[in-house]
């Protein structure tokens, strides 16, 4: 037994500790997929229709963590900073240059949201009522003064 432990400790030593879905952590900049509120690609972050998006997401989930990736551009990294501010939440930068994710809104603990990616959050809002002109309907005696409106100016 004392020599499993051994061998454990100079592994850690060499290796370092080992991680619990390492791939998962490196897409979502660190933390798991089931914390994660939404998502976004760094080409995402730059449309002001998805910043409103995010927007929503940390008015429906107040107070959670911001993971920013920190290679963004300066200007990115401002319009976000001021949605951060305004917002007063909390975010870390975490800089990894070979991961495509921008920004990630999560939990410090288990929430499993289904949609997460822009995509999803977009496809899940309610489509905007649409104008339709149904025609109303008239009263009986709304129909006989137009009759007699109509009689009246033959």
């Amino acid at each position: 037994m004392a020599e499993k432990d051994v061998q454990s400790y100079l592994e850690k030593g060499l290796y370092g500790t080992p991680q619990l879905k390492p791939e998962e952590q490196k897409k979502y900049l660190g933390t798991f997929r089931e914390r994660v509120y939404f998502v976004m690609t760094m080409d995402e972050m730059a449309t002001m229709e998805n910043q409103a998006i995010l927007k929503q997401v940390i008015n429906d989930h107040p107070k959670e963590l911001l993971l920013l990736n920190g290679t963004l551009a300066d200007a990115l990294q401002t319009s976000y900073l001021e949605i951060i501010k305004q917002f007063s939440c909390t975010f870390t930068f975490v800089t990894d240059p070979n991961v495509d994710t921008g920004l990630v809104y999560c939990a410090k603990e288990a929430v499993n949201v289904a949609a997460i990616t822009l995509q999803e959050k977009k496809a899940a809002q309610p489509p905007l009522p649409e104008e339709t002109s149904t025609p109303q309907k008239t009263s009986f005696w709304q129909r006989l003064i137009q009759k007699k409106n109509n009689k009246e100016t033959r």
